[in-house]
């Protein structure tokens, strides 16, 4: 604590950032407020960024094991930070996992209920904001999937298919892009997180997918949200908590407001409830195509 507060100190004097880390967590002193950029490459690969408006910063959506990389400006001048590295541990044992992609943090989190289980590193596409629309071979997908397979021996080492176009996006595709090719074929596979280099799906390190595929407990039936860049965890919090939605309705009625055509609902508008199920209707969907 004493060293923390030396450092706090000098901090202070010369305006410089300072990195402290712990078992789960890196704190970032900045005083005066800054801007932090956050990378796993030192050259640049995929990077989360944000503002830090108080002295100080406690960076909590981290990977075990993973060698992380901080860009600091503050006050007119960059400090390049690290690595730092929290030290890795196993994924337990649990008994109904989901999974949880931050695109804007590239992270999965596997999580049994509201508790972190463990954090990997991802890479994603060439525009990993974008909420993905059509094929585009770019943008990864935001919304409520499920995992329907599992590829032992894929393309990009192992891979988790998910159930890219749900019915969401069928709804949202034929409002804004009806002419375009949905895509498809989107999955969490292995093979690196050095730049953001998939066509859109997500990507792990080989021997994290190989940890996961050691759980027989995350498989098909598996819940994945990914949020991030168009969407916000708090709508997709919203929409799971609607029931059943008529999605093409839901999105005619955002466009005739002039809101964002999401399909997600937000409010009980256009809700049809459902004894014993807030699952919404399967689908008959096209055949695997291209992402």
């Amino acid at each position: 604590m004493i060293l923390w507060i030396l450092l706090l100190l000098t901090c202070s004097v010369w305006a410089q950032p300072v990195l402290r880390s712990s078992a789960d967590y890196v704190d970032i002193a900045c005083p005066g407020g800054c801007k932090v950029w956050r990378s796993t490459s030192p050259q640049g690969g995929p990077t989360s960024h944000w503002k830090v408006a108080g002295a100080t910063y406690r960076d909590r959506d981290l990977a075990h094991g993973i060698a992380y990389w901080y860009q600091v400006e503050s006050g007119g001048r960059f400090w390049r930070l690290g690595p730092i590295r929290l030290e890795w541990r196993p994924l337990p044992r649990s008994r109904r996992p989901w999974l949880l992609v931050d695109k804007s943090r590239y992270l999965l989190s596997i999580l049994e209920g509201q508790k972190v289980l463990k954090r990997y590193a991802v890479a994603m596409g060439s525009r990993p904001m974008k909420r993905k629309l059509q094929l585009d071979r770019a943008s990864t997908p935001e919304g409520r999937y499920r995992i329907v397979n599992l590829q032992p021996d894929a393309t990009y080492h192992k891979a988790l298919d998910i159930d890219y176009p749900n019915e969401t996006d069928v709804a949202r595709h034929r409002l804004l892009a009806p002419q375009s090719d949905i895509g498809g074929e989107v999955q969490i596979h292995g093979m690196g997180i050095e730049r953001n280099w998939t066509w859109g799906c997500v990507a792990l390190r080989s021997q994290d997918i190989d940890e996961i595929f050691r759980h027989p407990e995350i498989g098909v039936g598996t819940t994945l949200w990914i949020f991030g860049g168009e969407v916000t965890l708090a709508q997709l919090q919203s929409d799971a908590r609607a029931g059943w939605v008529d999605r093409l309705a839901l999105g005619r009625r955002q466009q005739r407001l002039g809101q964002p055509v999401t399909c997600l609902s937000a409010s009980p508008a256009y809700v049809r409830k459902r004894t014993g199920s807030s699952r919404p209707t399967a689908e008959r969907r096209p055949p695997p195509r291209p992402r």
